[in-house]
């Protein structure tokens, strides 16, 4: 399944997010099987922060500044890009980081928000009245993936390092990522 298809069958796609989703598309590894994607309004916040946004005021500025991108979930990683205007951005986590998920839904209108909470951020989604009908299904899939993920990793932890190394020296190289974000990466699965 391609980003193209995933978002239409999410109830999503439209003329202005091509080119996320597109960056989306390039971001995917060869060796990874995409599950789920939508496009949304997102924001990124501090994990360590409480999500209440009438008590903290960086959740506030969080949640004020949402842009819209690319949201998915494959069966290594869960991330959001975007790219509007030559302005690319590209967050992941590793689905071992995922600490917790959460939704809360606007009944009367039909949207939603999920929240998916990593080991230092915390992922804010807006979904759209189309996009919410997909909520429980989403959880399901990041759930689902997210286990058997950390069973996999379990009895495979250092077989395939290198060839993820190498995976995501080629991001930097294509500029997805940052060198601090290659490092970081490098660190953790070297176990430094």
């Amino acid at each position: 399944m391609t980003i193209d298809e995933a978002v239409k069958y999410s109830g999503g796609k439209n003329v202005l997010d091509a080119g996320s989703r597109k960056y989306a598309q390039n971001s995917l590894f060869s060796n990874e099987a995409l599950l789920f994607a939508f496009n949304c309004n997102y924001s990124i916040a501090p994990s360590y922060e409480r999500l209440d946004p009438r008590e903290n005021k960086s959740v506030k500025k969080a949640i004020k500044t949402k842009q819209p991108g690319v949201f998915a979930v494959t069966d290594k990683r869960i991330f959001l890009c975007t790219s509007i205007m030559g302005r690319s951005e590209f967050k992941e986590l590793s689905l071992n980081q995922i600490q917790s998920i959460d939704d809360a839904k606007t009944p009367l209108v039909g949207t939603a928000q999920l929240r998916i909470k990593g080991l230092t951020e915390v992922f804010i989604l807006d979904l759209n009245y189309g996009q919410a009908k997909h909520l429980s299904e989403v959880k399901e899939i990041i759930a689902s993936a997210t286990s058997k993920s950390q069973s996999i990793q379990i009895s495979s932890a250092s077989q395939d390092i290198p060839e993820q190394l190498a995976k995501y020296k080629e991001l930097l190289d294509k500029g997805v990522i940052t060198q601090n974000e290659f490092d970081a990466k490098k660190k953790q699965l070297l176990g430094l």
